[in-house]
C-alpha cells in the first residue's frame, strides 16, 4: 500500500529544508506543530480533542512546563515508565518462575494503578 499524500508531503517539507532546521533556531514546539502533530492527526489521533473528551480520557494531554503540578505529573509519569521498563528488562533475565509471576504483575501498569491516577482515571 502505498503511503498516504499528505504523508508524503510532509516528508517532502521536511527534506526540502533540513538545512534551516540544523541551524539551531527551529525549536521542539515548530517542529512539534508543523511535523509531530499533523503525522499523529494521519494516524487517527484526536490531537486537538475535537471530540471534546475531558482531560483523563484526551488521546493528547499537552503539558505546560509553566505550571508546577503539570511538571510533578509528568515527572511521576515518566518515573512510573522508567519503572516499567525496568521491571521488563528485570522480566526477561528472571528464571524463577515465582519472581516472574510477581513481575509480570508490576509491569503492567505498574502493578498498583499508580499510572492511572497520575493521569487522573
Amino acid at each position: 500500500m502505498p503511503p498516504p499524500p499528505k504523508l508524503l508531503q510532509l516528508i517532502e517539507r521536511f527534506d526540502d529544508n533540513l538545512a534551516a532546521y540544523k541551524q539551531g533556531h527551529y525549536n521542539e514546539t515548530q517542529a512539534r506543530r508543523e511535523f509531530v502533530d499533523p503525522l499523529f492527526k494521519l494516524l487517527g489521533w484526536d490531537i486537538d480533542n475535537e471530540q471534546g473528551y475531558a482531560e483523563a480520557y484526551k488521546d493528547v494531554v499537552h503539558i505546560d512546563f509553566a505550571s508546577p503540578a503539570d511538571v510533578a505529573r509528568h515527572d511521576q509519569m515518566v518515573a512510573l515508565v522508567e519503572r516499567m521498563l525496568d521491571l521488563h528488562k528485570r522480566l526477561a533475565a528472571e528464571q524463577m518462575p515465582h519472581v516472574k509471576t510477581v513481575l509480570q504483575r508490576h509491569a503492567k501498569g505498574g502493578g498498583d494503578g499508580s499510572a492511572d491516577r497520575v493521569v487522573g482515571l
